[in-house]
């Protein structure tokens, strides 16, 4: 038998191995195992790029939005002052401060409001990607269960025929008197 045992499930046939409840050849089943492990490193890589990109354009547009709403506070700023120092009103004059108070109170309302829809897209984007993994860990299961399946059930333990049922079964409740 060349290393093969009678208890081991696998005959040399020529110069390959097979698995005798299955009858596919060993290194088929090996190199089927090996393909679909490198595919599902290929899709997780894949969903974990496309994460990684989405996230770094979400996260440059956030900033890009946040440095603009902070550029028109200073033009806007500039202006006012400008105007109000034509009409002859100061900076130190209270209704003055009270204009430019209300432009930065403005635009940090702005501002929270981008980080606010950054956070929510971020969110549904980690969802996303969980979801995508999830799905390639079903389909991963899958996969292994059709290519190893019938050749571990027939080797696992407790996955034997079971013997058949006693031709003298235990009473079931309420049937004790039926035996009488």
């Amino acid at each position: 038998m060349g290393g093969f045992s009678s208890s081991n499930p696998l005959v040399k046939a020529g110069a390959a191995a097979i698995d005798v409840y299955t009858g596919v050849p060993v290194a088929s089943t090996a190199l089927a195992v090996s393909e679909a492990s490198a595919q599902n490193q290929a899709s997780q890589a894949a969903v974990q790029g496309n994460y990684d990109r989405q996230a770094e354009l979400m996260s440059r547009q956030q900033a890009r939005q946040v440095q603009d709403r902070q550029d028109l506070l200073k033009r806007t700023t500039a202006t006012q002052r400008a105007r109000l120092g034509a009409m002859g009103i100061g900076g130190e004059n209270g209704s003055a401060d009270a204009l430019i108070n209300g432009l930065q109170r403005q635009t940090a309302t702005e501002v929270a409001d981008i980080q606010s829809a950054f956070d929510i897209n971020m969110s549904t984007l980690d969802w996303n990607r969980q979801r995508q993994e999830d799905q390639l860990g079903q389909q991963r299961q899958q996969q292994w269960a059709s290519m190893l399946g019938p050749a571990l059930s027939s080797v696992l333990p407790g996955n034997k025929k079971k013997s058949p049922k006693s031709q003298n079964p235990t009473p079931q409740e309420g049937e004790f008197f039926n035996l009488l």
